[in-house]
């Protein structure tokens, strides 16, 4: 039931952007709006989700884990209820900076309790499953929020949303307890913020492992701000073939986190990183051949981006668990700071992919080779940041 619980809050956040994605086309339609501003609201997300990292981590090692996970969580649910009844599409940026925030405080409270329950490769494993299962949910997701767009309404897709923040506090008040070394985290806490904040950037190898990972969610996140868009305006595919493709190329992500659960014990975290950066590296050669020779047939497309999916399947427990190994002291903040990291990239990629957007593959395909670039240098200054 703990693992559940825990399973259950990791994946609120992903919901609101898997299900969301494929909805945006119907959501510019009905609201009257730009495709531009469609896909912001997938940036305003990631804007509060990154702005509150910080002070849920803070506020979880001064004061626990469970007060911050249900306040997050309660702050999710009126996020969702506002987007239920948005009438405009400014109304609807503002249920979505406030589901950012409360997903903020699910996303620190999951690693940080991974971080109090598990260590070594015990959490890089469960860090894999939690890779896994949110792997997943984009190939479901997307296909779920694509019919229900299509066949009820683009506000039942924040319905359902609502519906699994409730199912999440059920499963948390049953299956989880606050940590027994909570006590040491909020010692740590108590040093403050500046104290703390110097630890973890005297960490070479959480800082370096912290930008990895925010380089992969960089492209990531330009790839769903973009892709129903891609699909509908340039491939001219019907609206609900969104989810279905999307989720096609999704299996590859479920497949390097399957890959790395399966591994990570035989060769461990750092081999598992450098097969994701030469598969980065990879993807980010198919990618500027996607940029020169537009316009190409989607499988040309589809293949820049799976490749890109499954070098993060394989990138994202790993850089998690190396980022957070050497600070367990900290362990609320550490995942405060990974998680603004990642999302401040995760937000950049997204606003990106939505300014260079223009009818053809550019606002996705620069962003990937950007991302791809930055994961292959940084890893080839490993030697540099590796704590042994």
């Amino acid at each position: 039931m703990q693992v559940g619980a825990l399973i259950s809050i990791v994946i609120l956040a992903a919901l609101a952007t898997d299900l969301v994605v494929p909805i945006l086309p119907v959501i510019q339609r009905e609201l009257a709006t730009s495709a531009g501003n469609a896909q912001l609201l997938i940036s305003v997300f990631l804007a509060s989700y990154a702005l509150g990292q910080i002070p849920c981590g803070v506020a979880a090692d001064r004061i626990g884990r469970l007060p911050v996970l249900y306040l997050a969580l309660s702050v999710f649910f009126v996020g969702s209820i506002v987007c239920i009844f948005a009438g405009s599409i400014n109304s609807l940026f503002i249920g979505r900076f406030i589901q950012g925030l409360g997903a903020a405080g699910t996303a620190v409270m999951s690693r940080a309790l991974a971080r109090d329950l598990r260590s070594g490769h015990e959490l890089a494993k469960l860090l894999a499953l939690y890779v896994a299962v949110l792997a997943t949910l984009p190939i479901l997701g997307p296909a779920i929020g694509a019919w229900l767009g299509a066949a009820i309404s683009w506000q039942s897709v924040f319905t359902l949303i609502s519906a699994a923040v409730l199912l999440s506090i059920a499963l948390c008040m049953i299956g989880l307890r606050e940590p027994g070394r909570q006590k040491l985290s909020a010692d740590a806490g108590h040093d403050g913020f500046l104290n703390t904040l110097r630890q973890f950037s005297a960490s070479r190898q959480s800082v370096w492992a912290s930008l990895l990972l925010g380089f992969g969610f960089f492209g990531f996140m330009a790839i769903l701000s973009g892709f129903g868009n891609v699909i509908v305006d340039v491939y001219k595919r019907p609206a609900i073939d969104v989810g279905r493709i999307l989720s096609t190329a999704m299996l590859f992500f479920v497949g390097g986190s399957v890959l790395s659960r399966m591994k990570v014990s035989t060769v461990g975290e750092f081999t598992l990183i450098k097969y994701g950066a030469y598969i980065f590296l990879f993807a980010t050669l198919l990618n500027i051949a996607v940029l020169a020779l537009q316009p190409v047939p989607m499988s040309w497309f589809l293949a820049g981006v799976t490749c890109y999916m499954f070098g993060l399947g394989l990138l994202f427990p790993n850089t998690t668990a190396v980022a957070l190994a050497p600070l367990p002291h900290i362990a609320g903040l550490a995942s405060s700071l990974l998680g603004t990291v990642q999302i401040s990239f995760a937000f950049t990629g997204s606003a990106l992919a939505a300014s260079l957007y223009n009818d053809d593959l550019n606002h996705i395909a620069i962003p990937l080779i950007i991302a791809g670039l930055g994961v292959f240098l940084l890893y080839l200054r490993r030697f540099n940041y590796q704590e042994r």
